[in-house]
């Protein structure tokens, strides 16, 4: 065990001079378990003796250092606020996607998403695949899962509560803050969102509902002419989308991936947009859909799935 915490925090396998009673105080507040002496390991490279007595302080108010979660809840404490989103987005959004893809879709002028995700893999929260994907642990994504649900409701970035999502839809709850959606429907019954259920959120980049469980009893009434100001939604993921076409204020300018497989639309929009992101498209098993949309500015269109249309 102190070998692993040597190798993420020092990158060899024996402490620095000074540091081994300290690793041998974090190797014991992590309980000897590897996942998180490595995310934890991996959080105390380059700090000080000072910085190590920081991290140890924290761990210590971990009563169960079995709860792996609460451990690991520390690699992730360590990151500024723009690392912090990111692996958020991540977690709930994009693991196990393609690394330029992900890269696309959180594209900030004001963040380097490159260095970013290079800090998530030093600290062993994220990691690349042999075929270039960004993967995390399952027990990393319960932990931002955990996040975000004890995040206060006007400063929620992510909403994925269902009965959460169906208040906000119904009501047109939502706020500036909100930057993405994921929705499983499985069990809610029968929703009818409002017209205005997106108009208090223009800030919303990434939208996904899907069902986890397909028992056929949860619909979704969605008004045709419904309001949607989200200029910069980049993932619209809706599977089984019930109308026949899409808002007529919808924007797809900024648009990376389109996944409406199984929708029941017969056209997405009309005339030419500009769709110079858009990367990946996923329409298979629309059976009503009548037309594809101009397809002329996809430049940069990689993935068309169009089978059983």
């Amino acid at each position: 065990a102190a070998e692993i915490l040597c190798r993420y925090a020092f990158k060899q396998r024996d402490p620095l001079k000074g540091f081994k009673m300290l690793v041998t105080r974090v190797r014991e507040l992590c309980g000897n378990l590897p996942l998180g002496l490595r995310v934890v390991g991996s959080s105390l490279r380059g700090k000080n003796g000072e910085g190590w007595e920081k991290v140890i302080r924290r761990l210590k108010t971990i009563i169960d250092h079995e709860d792996i979660e609460n451990v690991l809840r520390v690699g992730f404490e360590s990151l500024d606020e723009n690392e912090q989103s990111q692996f958020l987005h991540i977690a709930v959004f994009f693991s196990c996607e393609d690394g330029d893809l992900v890269k696309a879709m959180l594209a900030d002028t004001k963040f380097d998403i490159k260095h970013g995700l290079e800090i998530l893999v030093n600290r062993s929260l994220i990691y690349i695949s042999t075929g270039g994907k960004i993967m995390m642990h399952k027990l990393l994504q319960q932990v931002a899962t955990k996040v975000v649900h004890r995040e206060e409701s006007w400063k929620q970035r992510i909403l994925i509560n269902a009965p959460e999502i169906c208040d906000v839809l119904e009501r047109a709850k939502g706020t500036r803050a909100v930057s993405g959606i994921s929705f499983d429907i499985s069990g809610i019954g029968e929703v009818s969102v409002s017209k205005k259920a997106f108009k208090r959120m223009p800030n919303l980049r990434f939208l996904r509902v899907y069902k986890s469980e397909y028992d056929g009893n949860d619909v979704l009434h969605i008004p045709e002419e419904m309001e949607f100001p989200c200029r910069h939604l980049r993932l619209l993921q809706w599977k089984a989308y019930p109308n026949k076409f899409l808002p007529p204020a919808f924007h797809p300018e900024y648009l990376v991936k389109l996944d409406m497989s199984r929708s029941k639309l017969k056209y997405l929009w009309k005339g030419t947009q500009p769709l110079t992101n858009l990367k990946e498209m996923y329409l298979g098993r629309s059976f009503h859909l009548k037309e594809l949309p101009d397809l002329t500015n996809a430049t940069n269109l990689e993935k068309l799935y169009l089978n059983r249309c």
